[in-house]
Order: C-alpha cells, then sequence, then structure tokens
C-alpha cells in the first residue's frame, strides 16, 4: 500500500477516485460497494442507496462496475464461477477487467449487458436536457417514382451515438435528409418529444443541427474567424466579447485554441490537417449547442488516427447528452464499437437491422447458417 499510496500522490490522483479504486479492490460484497460510480448488475433486489443497479437473470454472485469520471473508463469484476464472459472470453473471478467502449457481457441466462446500457445508467444523473427521438413507419419516394425508404421505425433518446451504415444507394443519405427535416417523408413521421418535425418546425428551432459531408469553410479566413463569423450569424444579441469568448472555448474543447490564427486555405492548399478541417466543421454547428446532432461521413478521406479522433469527439459530445447519427464507410474495427445502435439499410430503402453494433455479426452469422455464428 505504500507504493500505492506514493503513485497515487505522484500522480495526482484525486482522494476520492483514489478511495472508490481501492473500496472496489479490496471489498468482495457488493452491498459494501455503495457508492456513486458504482453499478451492480444482479438477479437479487437493490439494498444500495447510492450506487446504479441493473436488475438480470438469476446469477451467483453479482457483477460490478467502476466509473472513474475524470478518465471516463469503466472496470469490471465478477466473483462467481458461472460462465460469464466479457467479449467472448470467460471472465476470471480473481481479476478485474477494462469494459470498454463496445464491450458485452454475456450471462448464464437473459440477455447480455452492452457498454451504452451502463454509461446511460450514469447519464441519468446529468443535467442534460431529456430527448425522445421517434421514427414511426417511415416512407420516401422520390419525384421519379423510385422508392428510397421503405417502412422505417427508431427510437432514440439523449447519450446516444448512432450509426447508419449500408451499400451505396441503399438510402442512407435520403435516412439522415428525412430524419433532420430537410426533406419531407411520403408517409409516417419523425416525433421529438412529441412534436411533428416536418408539420411543426417553428416549435423545435435550433435543436438539430446538420454536418453536411462537404467543407462549409471561407479559405481566406482564419479558424478563429470563420467560426466568429457563423456565431455572428446565430446569435445576435450576444456582444462581441461573449462571441469571442464562446469561440475560445469552442475551439479549446475541439482541440483547436492552438491553430485558432491559422488560414483555413483550400483542400489543395493546405494550411490545416484534415482532421483538423473535419473538427472545425463540426464546430460551426456545435457552437449552436443543438440537441441533435446529424453528421454525413465525417471520417472520409481522413487517415485512420484522424478518424479515431473525430470519431472519439462525437463519443464525448454524446456523454454530454447529445443524441447523434453518423452516416459512416468502412469503420475500423475500433470505430464501429463506439457506436450504441447501428442502423443497416439495403439497396431499396430497406431496413435490414437495427440494434447493438457487436451483435449484428452473429445476427448475420446466424441469417447466413454460418456454424460460428456466436
Amino acid at each position: 500500500m505504500a507504493i500505492i499510496n506514493t503513485v497515487a500522490e505522484v500522480f495526482n490522483i484525486s482522494k476520492e477516485e483514489f478511495s472508490d479504486i481501492s473500496t472496489f479492490v479490496i471489498e468482495k460484497e457488493a452491498q459494501k460497494l455503495d457508492f456513486e460510480n458504482i453499478l451492480i448488475v444482479s438477479s437479487k433486489e437493490n439494498t444500495n442507496s447510492l450506487s446504479k443497479f441493473i436488475k438480470t437473470e438469476e446469477t451467483d454472485e453479482d457483477i460490478s462496475l467502476l466509473r472513474i469520471k475524470s478518465c471516463e473508463l469503466y472496470f469490471l469484476k465478477y466473483t462467481g464461477i458461472q460462465v460469464v464472459s466479457l467479449n467472448g472470453l470467460v471472465l476470471d473471478n480473481k481479476r478485474i477487467y477494462l469494459f470498454a467502449p463496445g464491450s458485452t457481457i454475456k450471462l448464464p441466462k437473459g440477455k447480455p449487458i452492452y457498454y451504452s446500457d451502463v454509461v446511460s445508467h450514469y447519464l441519468a444523473d446529468s443535467d442534460s436536457a431529456k430527448i425522445s427521438f421517434n421514427v414511426n413507419n417511415l416512407f420516401f419516394t422520390f419525384p421519379n417514382g423510385g422508392v428510397g425508404l421503405r417502412d422505417i421505425s427508431l427510437s432514440e433518446e439523449q447519450g446516444k451515438l448512432v450509426g447508419i451504415m449500408g451499400a451505396s444507394g441503399a438510402g442512407k443519405t435520403t435516412l439522415m435528409n428525412v430524419l433532420s427535416g430537410l426533406t419531407t417523408p411520403s408517409s409516417g413521421n419523425v416525433l421529438i418529444n412529441g412534436v411533428d418535425l416536418h408539420n411543426d418546425k417553428q416549435r423545435i428551432e435550433g435543436v438539430i443541427g446538420y454536418i453536411p459531408q462537404d467543407d462549409l469553410l471561407i479559405e481566406e479566413l482564419t479558424v478563429f474567424q470563420n467560426l466568429f463569423y457563423s456565431a455572428k450569424l446565430c446569435f445576435k444579441d450576444k456582444t462581441e466579447k461573449e462571441l469571442s469568448d464562446l469561440v475560445d472555448k469552442t475551439l479549446r474543447n475541439l482541440g483547436l485554441f492552438e491553430r485558432k490564427h491559422l488560414k483555413v486555405g483550400s483542400p489543395l492548399n493546405k494550411m490545416i490537417s484534415g482532421g483538423q478541417r473535419k473538427r472545425l466543421n463540426i464546430a460551426l454547428e456545435l457552437i449552436r449547442e443543438p440537441s441533435i446532432l446529424f453528421v454525413d461521413e465525417p471520417t472520409s478521406g481522413l487517415s485512420s488516427r484522424d478518424s479515431e479522433n473525430v470519431m472519439d469527439l462525437l463519443r464525448e459530445l454524446t456523454l454530454k447528452g447529445k443524441l447523434i447519427f453518423v452516416v459512416i464507410h468502412q469503420p475500423s474495427s475500433d470505430i464501429y464499437k463506439m457506436f450504441d445502435k447501428m442502423v443497416i439499410l439495403d439497396t431499396g430503402g430497406y431496413l435490414i437491422y437495427y440494434g447493438n453494433p457487436i451483435e449484428a455479426v452473429s445476427y448475420f452469422k446466424t441469417a447466413d447458417n454460418q456454424i460460428n455464428s456466436e
């Protein structure tokens, strides 16, 4: 403990987090882990007053998860002897595991527990606005008679990152345009907190942000000027000083503050990198603080490192309570696992999958009668 105490001190780990971690490691019984950053998965009744709780089917021992808020990491331990697996690997009851984005806990009975289930329990405490986004029996027909979308129904809430995938021409951008209110559907409706998006637009003005695939930047202006100009168009009541502070704060949040005086330049004559351009495009919408964000192909044309940075940024925004829809092509497995839900469309506008991204793999393997579907 002397070594551990010294390490904690040198790395400036706060006393509260140090106490939470040591209690989590040492205590065997879930009842003794009654503090805010703990989540218990159990079949028994919840007797704790502070910790979060997920009810499940019969298990011999509880599963405990610890959230370390300062770096948004989650750890898991299970002290029983049943076969409980994390991402396909059976848990050893003497070890503590990292519960990374995209992780799945499979129990002996009952449905699996996903990373998004765990995160949403912590989000429930935050003071972000509650959002319900419901899509009912959406159809869309093009003027030439071709069918773009067929009977699409979805239901989402705040704090979720939702991916939209599908073959070229499957209707991804059409779906994005209808969900964001840019295009009116032929039938069906989109309800945001019960308000019809297409028939009652005034009541939900400013709630939706849309980030297209194309650049919206003015080449001759600097990073700061681009964002300041956009903010000035959005907020007519704010003073120059308030706008300047708001722009600086947004640039800091997106890691662009050091680049604020660089000219943006054109895609052919670059002054800032592709990843920084994409983050600045996101900043143009974010400065308005919309609750629901639609992003069309944020990673196309970027290096794998830049792609991950942009997706990390979107993931972070969902942790602050936003609902984000992203059209994405060929994500790496790491990026794919970041999504809470995946919407997969097939040519002709058919919805062929809607659910947890990791489960999609076994769902399609089962549909294809593959031996190792699990």
